[in-house]
């Protein structure tokens, strides 16, 4: 059988004996709170069982879906939030006579922000509507996961550039974005992951 049979979902009581939570210090995402939560000797009743028994990960996997499409959309409104804020920046900042948004090396990152970001929401609608139809694959998801969280972290670091020294201080808001996604490359399934993934998918 598939190596996931046997994994069974339980609703636990926090306030249960044997139940210790350590708050992991993080780059960012500091506002969610990263936990490790060890568990010893719990016992829970038979109440506690979400779903059904050995079959777990089923249930797992389809809130998997809804994860790739809701991060997807977090992190294309977030890498909208950033780019918002550099562009601002660039139309503000004047710099031997003008504003600097108007020297190409700044225009162009700008323009290729603003690319990343149309394709991004794009991709994250387009993903929505195979869901609702029934129609959605592991591929769409793993392309979808992909772009976005590689679109973040791009938007992110370009907006750090675009504001130079001051991206680098932790008054201006550039720095969170930036800290913030990275992990859209690592968590809930690497980029290096989605790429398996797709190209299972292309029947590599």
């Amino acid at each position: 059988g598939k190596k996931q049979h046997g994994i069974t979902n339980f609703l636990v009581d926090t306030t249960l004996p044997g139940i210790d939570v350590r708050k992991v210090a993080t780059l960012g995402h500091r506002a969610i709170g990263t936990t490790e939560v060890a568990y010893v000797d719990v016992r829970v009743p038979a109440t506690a069982v979400l779903g059904e028994v050995d079959r777990g990960w089923d249930a797992v996997d389809a809130y998997l879906w809804y994860e790739r499409l809701c991060l997807s959309a977090a992190r294309t409104g977030a890498a909208s939030a950033a780019f918002e804020y550099a562009l601002q920046y660039a139309k503000t900042r004047v710099q031997f006579g003008r504003p600097i948004g108007q020297f190409q090396a700044i225009s162009h990152k700008l323009a290729d922000m603003k690319m990343m970001l149309d394709i991004s929401q794009t991709l994250v609608y387009r993903f929505a509507w195979l869901v609702s139809e029934g129609k959605a694959t592991r591929h769409d998801a793993a392309v979808l996961k992909l772009y976005t969280g590689e679109m973040y972290k791009a938007v992110s670091d370009l907006g750090l550039q675009i504001l130079g020294g001051y991206g680098y201080c932790m008054e201006y808001p550039l720095q969170r974005f930036f800290r913030d996604s990275r992990l859209a490359v690592i968590g809930g399934g690497t980029s290096e992951i989605q790429r398996n993934i797709i190209a299972r998918g292309l029947g590599l």
